[in-house]
């Protein structure tokens, strides 16, 4: 839960905003301060069958991590932090998945990162504010994952913006507050050729945000908010054609006590993190685990402890 006074952003419960899995492990990203009664500030490893806690710890020491992406053992980490390790970076940076060490690597961005996506050597980026620090580009900039090197992402939203993205081969998939793209009608929902900036045929449409994407070989999986999709009822998770646009039958039928803020998918599951306690009536400690094929609600429920945030109060960029 998110309140404002004086200026101020207040969260008053632990969130998992991001999540990734390598091997037997997870990376979570969020808004906890505490895993399990263990502190773990904005980051954590959990071992992805028995939910043990990883002694692996970067230190996000002020303020959460939205996004996370992966590339072999660096783990880039995007949100509203200013300083990791105890040394000043903000909102974006690479940590070593091996031991936790900060990166050389910084594209120094002036505003908050909210979602990224990696595409070879492309970190495509969505932001707060990006227009007053970064080249104005709708909320959304490229960054050289090498390099750090920033420049722009030729699309024209109409003064809306991008708050997700996710890649599937030459495909960029993005969602946020926009109803065109390069002049197109979508609502909310888009895919671009990487190649050419080509706007795809592709847009389904949804009654309320999507906050999260992720793509498993034709099909592109949805979680937010909504109770539809392209007309057809789906509660804060859904699977659309890769291609089309088109709902799927997959369907989790889930009731869920919060929010889908991120989703991962392997070959047979279906991992989602947000802000909820429970999902259809059974115990889920902000992740839970369905069945590709089925939409089943899997007994996976690693993070049986306490996750747990610190109050704090951060200054807003936006007022």
């Amino acid at each position: 839960m998110e309140s404002r006074s004086n200026g101020y952003r207040i969260w008053f419960r632990p969130v998992v905003e991001a999540m990734l899995i390598s091997g037997s492990t997870m990376f979570i990203g969020g808004t906890f301060t505490k895993v399990g009664g263990t502190t773990r500030e904005y980051l954590a490893a959990v071992d992805i069958s028995t939910g043990a806690l990883s002694s692996w710890d970067p230190n996000f020491d002020d303020s959460r991590v939205y996004s996370l992406a992966l590339s072999g053992t660096t783990l880039y980490a995007g949100g509203t932090f200013s300083t990791v390790n105890g040394l000043p970076n903000k909102y974006l940076v690479a940590v070593s998945t091996v031991d936790g060490t900060l990166q050389s690597w910084n594209p120094d961005p002036k505003a908050y990162v909210l979602n990224m996506a990696l595409s070879g050597t492309s970190l495509f980026v969505t932001g707060d504010n990006f227009q007053i620090n970064w080249p104005d580009a709708n909320n959304f900039a490229v960054v050289d994952n090498t390099t750090g090197d920033i420049y722009l992402a030729d699309l024209d939203l109409g003064g809306g913006a991008i708050d997700c993205a996710m890649t599937s081969g030459s495909t960029l998939y993005v969602s946020g507050a926009f109803t065109q793209v390069n002049g197109q009608s979508r609502q909310g929902l888009a895919a671009v050729d990487i190649t050419t900036g080509t706007v795809l045929p592709w847009a389904p449409t949804t009654n309320a945000f999507v906050n999260a994407i992720s793509v498993n070989g034709s099909s592109v999986y949805l979680g937010g908010n909504f109770l539809d999709v392209n007309g057809d009822s789906r509660n804060g998770l859904a699977a659309v054609d890769a291609t089309t646009g088109n709902t799927l039958p997959w369907n989790a039928s889930v009731t869920i006590s919060g929010e889908v803020k991120a989703l991962y998918t392997t070959t047979s599951q279906l991992y989602i993190g947000g802000d909820f306690v429970d999902v259809n009536g059974l115990a889920r400690n902000r992740v839970a685990s369905f069945n590709l094929s089925t939409g089943s609600l899997l007994p996976w429920n690693p993070l049986t402890g306490d996750l747990q945030d610190i109050v704090k109060l951060r200054p807003m960029q936006n007022g």
